[in-house]
């Protein structure tokens, strides 16, 4: 019988992450699902995309040092250290215009940029 991998059973991870002595293993293995999953969620969405980047870039790094080094490193290590730099392009670019972190947060910034010039009269004229 095959062991199903779900948020109540963490399936292999548990016993991978005790294998490389990583301390507390099926609590960093929840942590590191949790973070893929809500991560991924909050990036197609479009919301706190930079937190959201560093939540997976950390936890992808984590799994190139210590799961992917190894035999098959070309393999499994490129997948690793292309969501790394994916991300990375994330921290640094943000979402982009057509994101919900645009749409709530900088037209806030700008209406209050509008508002504060509004405000200081114009003394030159």
């Amino acid at each position: 019988m095959k062991k199903r991998i779900t948020w109540n059973n963490p399936g292999a991870w548990d016993v991978v992450l005790l294998l490389i002595r990583v301390p507390y293993p099926v609590i960093m293995a929840f942590l590191a699902k949790g973070s893929e999953s809500l991560g991924g969620i909050l990036i197609a969405a479009g919301l706190f995309t930079r937190p959201a980047s560093i939540l997976i870039a950390f936890t992808m790094l984590i799994a190139t040092v210590t799961a992917n080094l190894g035999e098959n490193f070309i393999i499994d290590g490129g997948f690793t250290i292309s969501y790394i730099l994916f991300s990375l392009i994330l921290i640094i670019w943000n979402g982009g215009k057509y994101s919900l972190d645009y749409l709530l947060f900088r037209r806030k910034e700008i209406a209050l940029k509008k508002r504060d010039s509004s405000a200081v009269p114009d003394i030159i004229s």
